[in-house]
């Protein structure tokens, strides 16, 4: 078993996460004991008291890189799990750079009027090309195009389906 915990370690550690100084690392070095040794006393310490705050590692210049490059055709899970960060702050760090994902539906252009020929809704269409129905409807009133919404007597029947 190591050494104790001191009062006086966990003041440092609250007042070095408060300040945002560095990162887990450098407060394990400090204190003299291991980077996992720390987080768990920090652990401990945010379930006693909610106002201790997470300690936040700085994004370093090739992370940002990688995002940069990847952030197209990765999901923010993969990106997770790659840079050992949480989806969270890849979601903060791709807005603090301005990464954004547009997926264009021009695309799909012709299979949208295809499937509403064969009488599909926007909702199943949206579904059926894995695109965001918003941006759907967006798209279809931008080029004029017509496409009933699920009419209200087939919703309630399906709502009252799955009631019963």
């Amino acid at each position: 078993m190591g050494r104790r915990w001191v009062e006086d370690d966990d003041i440092y550690l609250e007042y070095y996460v408060y300040s945002g100084d560095g990162n887990i690392k450098q407060a394990a070095d400090f204190l003299g004991r291991s980077p996992a040794a720390v987080v768990a006393r920090l652990t401990k310490l945010r379930k006693e008291d909610r106002s201790v705050l997470r300690l936040k590692r700085k994004w370093l210049q090739k992370e940002d890189d990688f995002l940069k490059n990847n952030y197209k055709t990765m999901s923010n899970e993969q990106l997770s799990q790659r840079l050992g960060r949480s989806i969270p702050a890849i979601v903060s760090r791709k807005q603090t750079l301005d990464l954004r994902t547009i997926r264009p539906i021009a695309i799909h252009r012709e299979k949208i009027l295809e499937l509403i020929d064969q009488g599909y809704y926007r909702p199943e269409i949206a579904k059926e090309l894995n695109i965001n129905e918003a941006s759907l409807v967006n798209f279809l009133l931008i080029n004029n195009i017509h496409c009933d919404d699920v009419p209200y007597s087939e919703r309630t029947r399906k709502m009252r389906a799955n009631w019963f």
